[in-house]
């Protein structure tokens, strides 16, 4: 048997070990005096808190509210339900299902400390949260092992490449991987499709849609303490082999992705270079730090572009994703009206895809499933981007015949096409 499979064999059995374990993770937040709604340290402390429960996978999250002794216990009782419900939404808008949450709320029943200072009662102004959870299995096509091994620790100058399903190559200190290897996850986002189900959009922080050459996370589990890698990574994303698809070229630039969701340039400047290896072409970066998602992207022009509903329907949500080249664009509500929403598009070389969330008149939650965005009824005058030979003509006012385009100034989300979300 060789190391290689030795090293797999062993890396099973400590995952297989470690899921059989329940793990918990801990973090409080405090409130003003007679306060429910959250402080922004509060936020700032629930979104580094969100961006560790990403990469576990929980089984149960406590949330529990105190108050200090300022008012009646009665009182009391009713504003740390109010505290243990403002965390619970907060935490739910992240994406975590309801039916994972258990609440509870004490008033001033359970002091951390005794209640005789402002401090003190500072630090009783608190929900406190308790995530339990299992360490994931890894994803049998997660990452292919790396290419070579280190036999002994005195090889720690040596590289080791390790190569992700989508093709992104990520090379490593040796040693250091597998200093790691019991928790450390890579996850790509390549196409749009990933990008979706990571539920992401790719926009810059005004709006503006960015083109991503690819887009990867490092994350390191609780258990690991490593803040940043002793020896930068280097990141490679193939560059497409299609010319028409590649909207970057030399223009390609390393992205951050901030609380909202938005990319932005980091401010320390990351330089990205395009190199060959074996006949292959790669943009490269290098990457110090884990737990943060980094995209190789560049800002593409684009066109105001209209989604409309039957007044009475309400639209919460818009996506419009293109393969080639890969951008993903989340519309926005226009001048407060729920059923016209707005989007910046580019003119498309391939199909762009739409699917949206639309609430009827009865409260239920309608969805449109991923369809061909010109298979929806548009606004054929005036249209966006250029002539397609490919696509049939379209019939204004019913008759006059007109050239079919590629993107027109506005699409109509009718009811006929929407369906209950199951």
């Amino acid at each position: 048997m060789n190391l290689r499979h030795l090293l797999i064999i062993i890396s099973g059995l400590i995952y297989f070990t470690a899921t059989a374990q329940v793990k918990t993770l801990k973090t409080s937040v405090y409130f003003d005096n007679n306060k429910s709604t959250l402080r922004k340290d509060a936020k700032k402390t629930l979104s580094a808190f969100f961006d560790t429960l990403q990469n576990i996978h929980p089984t149960k999250i406590v949330v529990k509210g105190n108050t200090d002794n300022s008012a009646d216990s009665l009182y009391n009782m009713k504003l740390s339900q109010h505290r243990t419900e403002s965390v619970k939404n907060y935490i739910m808008a992240k994406g975590f299902n309801e039916k994972l949450f258990s609440s509870d709320f004490f008033g001033e029943n359970k002091p951390l400390i005794a209640n005789e200072t402002e401090e003190g009662k500072q630090k009783n102004r608190r929900v406190d949260v308790v995530v339990y959870y299992r360490q994931p299995l890894p994803k049998k096509d997660s990452v292919i092992l790396p290419e070579k091994l280190p036999a002994k620790k005195d090889s720690c100058r040596k590289d080791t490449l390790v190569t992700l399903p989508g093709g992104t190559q990520i090379i490593m200190n040796a040693c250091e991987l597998l200093d790691l290897k019991n928790c450390i996850e890579f996850r790509e986002a390549t196409s749009a499709k990933s990008i979706l189900a990571n539920g992401m959009a790719l926009m810059d922080t005004g709006g503006i849609a960015i083109s991503s050459c690819g887009m990867l996370k490092v994350s390191l589990m609780p258990e690991c303490k490593n803040e940043c890698f002793r020896t930068p990574i280097k990141v490679r994303f193939p560059v497409p082999a299609q010319n028409e698809c590649d909207y970057c070229g030399k223009n390609a630039r390393v992205y951050l992705v901030n609380a909202a969701g938005d990319w932005s340039q980091p401010k320390a400047k990351s330089e990205i270079k395009l190199i060959k290896v074996k006949g292959v072409e790669y943009y490269q970066f290098e990457m110090n730090c884990p737990n943060i998602w980094k995209n190789c992207d560049c800002k593409i022009t684009g066109k105001k572009v209209k989604f409309k509903t039957k007044r009475g329907y309400k639209i919460k949500s818009v996506t419009v994703s293109y393969e080639c080249p890969v951008i993903v664009v989340s519309a926005k509500q226009k001048r407060n009206k729920q059923h016209v929403f707005e989007a910046s598009l580019p003119c498309p070389s391939g199909k762009p895809v739409i699917k949206a969330e639309v609430v009827g008149p009865d409260g239920r939650l309608l969805i449109l499933e991923p369809m061909a965005l010109n298979d929806l009824p548009k606004k054929v005058l005036f249209p966006r981007c250029g002539k397609d030979k490919d696509l049939p003509k379209e019939k204004a006012f019913r008759f006059i015949p007109v050239a079919g385009h590629t993107l027109y100034k506005k699409y109509y989300i009718k009811s006929k096409y929407l369906k209950v979300k199951p």
